[in-house]
């Protein structure tokens, strides 16, 4: 099994940067270039406000008749968010990462 390693440049600000995700030899030199993904985050946008303070936000906007839904619901919206604007093909080359020591299953 192959390292990765994940660089981050050209930072202009706490949300807008570029990805660069690259396969990596035993001896820690960069082999190729996997797949790379700028960012460029919308701080309008409710899922950026969310992402800041999760906690927060979930508290400020869930329904108290209806709180688990919500939070549900925003979590999932909030993830969806995070693994298409903060990571794009990052987060789905990663994903296919194989683990060396997988969760034990709940």
């Amino acid at each position: 099994m192959g390292l990765y390693l994940l660089v981050a440049s050209d930072c202009s600000g706490p949300d807008c940067w570029h990805w660069s995700l690259y396969d990596v030899d035993a001896d820690g030199r960069r082999n190729r270039l996997l797949t790379e993904h700028p960012v460029s985050l919308d701080r309008g946008e409710w899922q950026y406000l969310a992402w800041l303070d999760l906690h927060g936000f979930v508290r400020t906007y869930a329904a108290p008749d209806r709180r688990r839904e919500d939070e549900r619901r925003i979590a999932d919206d909030v993830g969806q968010w995070i693994g298409d604007r903060v990571f794009g093909p990052i987060g789905a080359k990663l994903a296919k990462w194989p683990r060396t020591n997988p969760s034990p299953s709940m």
